[in-house]
C-alpha cells in the first residue's frame, strides 16, 4: 500500500501533478504565436529596407548615366560647331585668297596688253603675269578642297575665262578685236557666279541649321 502510493506520487511530480502548463512554468501555445509574429514583422522591416536601399542606389545610377549623357551629348554639339565655324573660316579665307589672286593675274595680263599696244617689250609684264597664274593655280587647288561642288564649278569657270585673256595676252594677233572685248566682261560674269555660290557655300545671311561638312 505504502509503495503504490509513492509511485502515484512520482507520476504526479513528472507529468506536473495535474497543473496546466502555465503553472508550471511551460510556454504555451499561444505564448508562442507572439514570437512568431514578431520574428516575421523584422523579417518584413528588413526586406523593406533592403528595398529602399536599392531603389534609392538605382535611382542614383539612373541619374549619374543620364547625367553622362546629357553632358556628352552637350559636348558632342559644341565639337561639331566648332569644327563647321572653323571650316568655314577656312574656306572663307580660301576663297578671297583665289579671287583676289585672279583679280591680279586679270590686271598683270593686261598690263601685258598695254605694253604691247605702245610697241614696248612686254617680257617683264609677262613674267609678272606668269607668276600670278601660278600662285593662281595654287590657291585653286585648296579652294576646291574645302569648297562644295557648286563653288567648286563656278571657280572652274572663271579659271577658263581667266585663261581666254591670258590666251590673248601671250599672242594678242590669235584673238580677234571683237572677241578681246568680251574677254574682261566674261571674267567678271564669271566671278559673279563664284560670289553667289561661295555665299551659298559658306550659308551667308541664312541658316546654318542642317549644313554639313
Amino acid at each position: 500500500m505504502r509503495g503504490s502510493a509513492y509511485a502515484s506520487v512520482r507520476r504526479r511530480n513528472r507529468t506536473g501533478g495535474g497543473r496546466p502548463p502555465a503553472e508550471r512554468g511551460e510556454p504555451s501555445a499561444g505564448a508562442a504565436e507572439p514570437a512568431v509574429s514578431a520574428r516575421g514583422a523584422v523579417r518584413a522591416a528588413t526586406l523593406i529596407h533592403m528595398a529602399s536601399q536599392i531603389i534609392t542606389l538605382v535611382g542614383v545610377l539612373l541619374g549619374a548615366v543620364t547625367s553622362f549623357f546629357a553632358t556628352t551629348l552637350a559636348e558632342r554639339a559644341k565639337f561639331r560647331q566648332a569644327m563647321a565655324t572653323r571650316w568655314d573660316e577656312r574656306t572663307l579665307d580660301s576663297y578671297v585668297e583665289y579671287v583676289s589672286c585672279v583679280k591680279e593675274t586679270a590686271r598683270f595680263a593686261g598690263r601685258v596688253l598695254d605694253v604691247r599696244e605702245r610697241g614696248e617689250d612686254p617680257s617683264e609684264a609677262l613674267l609678272e603675269m606668269e607668276a600670278a597664274e601660278a600662285r593662281r593655280s595654287v590657291l585653286f587647288e585648296g579652294f576646291v578642297l574645302l569648297a562644295e561642288n557648286t563653288a567648286s564649278q563656278a571657280a572652274s569657270t572663271v579659271n577658263e575665262r581667266l585663261w581666254d585673256l591670258l590666251r590673248c595676252a601671250r599672242r594678242p594677233q590669235d584673238t580677234p578685236d571683237a572677241d578681246r572685248e568680251l574677254l574682261g566682261p566674261a571674267l567678271i560674269d564669271a566671278l559673279n557666279d563664284l560670289h553667289k555660290a561661295a555665299r551659298t557655300d559658306l550659308a551667308i545671311g541664312t541658316s546654318r541649321t542642317g549644313r554639313r561638312r
